[in-house]
């Protein structure tokens, strides 16, 4: 017999601030580290910087507030919920679009209508700031107030969506990353150039591994994330796969 799902179903994951401030505290503590391989000081010419680190520059606030916003969209939307409570809660907002505002959101509900909202003819996906805007991320463009007619119409898309692809792929997450990292990482400063470095085999021989400014950029913010998913029992990310996407899709 079909399982027969209901909105009231779901358990919330942590909230959406409590997630970044927790990664935003973890990461301001190693601004100089995270931002040096991304050539950000030589950018915006802060000189001294890296000897005596202090009290942090209006731009390297902004940096890490977006790393911290990338990070945290990931762990937000790697709480799996069932297919069949989405799509009832999908249902639900495409006809009464206020529920999109609900604490006991899905973050699979909140990523599908963040992914397919669109203000007019636009992509889907174009305007996410507006339905982050009243959350404490960081766009470049300026947000507009979402109205309620076009957070019904990316829910009826995204339900479309859930009837040709049942299910969520495992590598969201990891893609995501790709996605967001690598647009801050080049918006900083850098260039993503995936290199191999050959390393000497105990017993001879050569291996060869990732290296370069991008790969150590993703291996210095991604503990924070790691170890929101470890303490949620959550599937892991690798700075591996990030760095392949996005060196494959996102460069």
């Amino acid at each position: 017999m079909p399982k027969r799902y209901r909105a009231e179903s779901y358990q919330p994951a942590p909230g959406w601030l409590s997630i970044w401030d927790s990664i935003y505290s973890a990461l301001s503590t190693r601004v100089v580290s995270i931002l040096q391989p991304t050539g950000f000081y030589e950018k915006y010419d802060i000189e001294g910087q890296l000897a005596n680190p202090g009290p942090l520059e209006a731009e390297e606030k902004a940096a890490i507030e977006a790393i911290a916003t990338a990070l945290t969209i990931a762990a937000h939307c790697s709480h799996e919920t069932p297919a069949g409570i989405v799509r009832i809660w999908l249902e639900q907002i495409a006809r009464q679009p206020v529920l999109f505002r609900s604490k006991a959101l899905p973050p699979e509900v909140h990523w599908a209508i963040v992914s397919n909202y669109c203000r007019g003819s636009e992509p889907p996906g174009t305007h996410q700031q507006d339905v982050f805007g009243r959350r404490r991320v960081r766009f470049e463009a300026r947000a507009r107030r979402p109205t309620a007619a076009n957070i019904a119409k990316a829910a009826r898309r995204a339900l479309e969506q859930q009837r040709r692809v049942r299910g969520r792929p495992r590598s969201v997450a990891n893609r995501m990353l790709a996605e967001n990292l690598a647009q801050t990482f080049k918006s900083l400063g850098g260039r993503i150039v995936r290199r191999q470095m050959p390393v000497d085999v105990q017993g001879g021989g050569v291996l060869y591994v990732d290296s370069g400014p991008f790969l150590l950029f993703l291996e210095r913010v991604i503990g924070p994330l790691r170890a929101h998913l470890r303490e949620h029992g959550l599937p892991d990310v690798t700075v591996e796969t990030i760095e392949r996407i996005a060196s494959e899709q996102f460069k």
